[in-house]
């Protein structure tokens, strides 16, 4: 799912770790919070912590992108074969870099499959780090610059931003609950009216529905075959059909608030809105 360029060791190895780990810290850190509050506040807080972290693995990235690093048009002026552990033939483009000392420095990218193209070489863009441009190392790594950054930064700030205002929505709702839980203990206060069975069942199963399809909205990108822009697409759209599931399930259930329903609007819409722009050339 993860273009061939954007493969940073650094940045993808921490934000896999936090994907994946970082859940199994918030599952135990909402439990905890649950026995020592409530369900809701246990699972509003560990939502908001893991979205958060993934947040600020989307802009460490943008960052990386915007100001650590430069792409540079380069052509190759040589070319090593070799073969790869499975014997197949590959071979690694070396690309000069001008020095204003004279020295020669070179930079390489990954390990290209096939034997060595020839004749004229075509002008390849790679991806530097600053702080290697900066060094007086003779030899430099580069990355392949990817043409389309925005299906890799969506998946951080999708997940990110999905849990980030899931648990705000949850820690929301209960503070919600308990200002009109007080409000009905007033002396003047209206009773209200009970919502009936059918609608509770209808609320329950549609909550379970949405949860589902927002799971599958994590995992189904890494079960498609394809580019990363379908892959995206595919989670994004996901997650925006979760949302709306809620929507219907919480007005079934008659606790949806005006504010929460625009906002979860409004969330559904800018993620089916991302999902066209991933289709987009960049």
């Amino acid at each position: 799912m993860t273009p061939q360029g954007w493969q940073f060791d650094n940045l993808v190895l921490v934000g896999v770790a936090w994907m994946f780990g970082g859940a199994l810290v918030a599952l135990p850190l909402a439990w905890w919070l649950g026995r020592r509050r409530d369900t809701e506040f246990g699972l509003g807080a560990a939502l908001l912590l893991w979205g958060l972290g993934n947040l600020l693995v989307c802009a460490w990235v943008v960052v990386f992108i915007q100001f650590e690093s430069r792409v540079l048009l380069l052509k190759p002026t040589r070319c090593e074969p070799s073969t790869d552990p499975r014997g197949e033939p590959q071979h690694l483009l070396f690309h000069a870099l001008p020095a204003s000392a004279g020295a020669l420095r070179e930079v390489t990218g990954p390990a290209l499959p096939g034997v060595c193209p020839e004749g004229v070489a075509p002008t390849n863009a790679l991806r530097v780090r600053n702080t290697d441009l900066a060094s007086t190392t003779a030899l430099l790594t580069g990355n392949p610059a990817d043409d389309t950054p925005r299906a890799v930064m969506a998946t951080w700030g999708m997940f990110g931003g999905i849990a980030s205002l899931m648990g705000w929505l949850l820690l929301a709702n209960r503070a919600g609950n308990k200002s009109r839980q007080a409000a009905r203990e007033l002396p003047d206060a209206r009773p209200s009216r009970p919502i009936a069975s059918w609608r509770k069942a209808i609320a329950i199963q549609l909550g379970w529905l949405g949860l589902l399809v927002f799971v599958a909205a994590f995992i189904g990108p890494a079960l498609l075959d394809g580019s990363g822009e379908r892959a995206a697409q595919f989670g994004l759209r996901s997650a925006a059909a979760a949302f709306i599931i809620w929507l219907f399930g919480s007005a079934f259930a008659g606790n949806l608030g005006r504010v929460a329903a625009l906002v979860m609007l409004a969330l559904a819409g800018a993620l089916l809105g991302l999902g066209e722009l991933v289709r987009l050339p960049a």
